[in-house]
């Protein structure tokens, strides 16, 4: 009994694997990106998602998907340092995700101050897609070299008179990104 009972299982899975392949890709991607950003863990699901079929990861790996996960939750899962880490990170800087171009970029302002060209130019490409910690960086930046800079002034007098955060996972949130772009 209990092996007709595991082949019904089976046989549930593979049939529920083959309605999910006959689904177009944009409604795919959408059940994808919900799942994760809805997650309490998301690497975790992230990383089973793209092995539940060939199809699965084909769409996983789509930069319109990665661009809209959250990075910060799904490194956050991951073991620090690991092989992993540094290829989801790789795929999310590759796809244009704002959070990985900022990373990157901060990485390589940190690593070589003498030359931060590169680095500022990855953080302004982040602030452009509107990294919140994008937008204060170059603000301060900008004011730092220049303080009589209306824009990033007003940026910044923007974020000391906003009321306080609402406390999402204890993150600032900028609301005052319009006055940047």
């Amino acid at each position: 009994m209990a092996a007709l009972q595991y082949t019904y299982m089976v046989d549930r899975r593979v049939l529920a694997a083959i309605f999910l392949t006959m689904l177009p890709d944009e409604l795919l991607a959408e059940i994808f990106v919900a799942v994760v950003v809805g997650s309490v863990l998301p690497a975790r699901d992230f990383l089973r998602l793209r092995r539940v079929c060939s199809h699965f990861r084909r769409i996983c790996n789509e930069a319109h998907v990665l661009r809209r996960l959250p990075l910060r939750k799904i490194r956050y899962g991951l073991r620090r340092r690991s092989y992993a880490q540094e290829i989801m990170e790789r795929r999310f800087f590759d796809a244009g995700h704002k959070e990985a171009l900022y990373y990157e970029g901060m990485v390589r302002l940190l690593k070589d101050p003498r030359h931060p060209a590169p680095g500022v130019a990855l953080v302004k490409h982040a602030a452009d897609l509107g990294n919140s910690c994008a937008c204060y960086f170059i603000a301060i930046l900008r004011y730092h070299f220049n303080p009589s800079d209306h824009q990033a002034r007003a940026l910044l007098q923007q974020i000391c008179i906003s009321p306080p955060p609402p406390r999402l996972g204890g993150r600032w949130e900028n609301r005052a990104v319009l006055y940047f772009r």
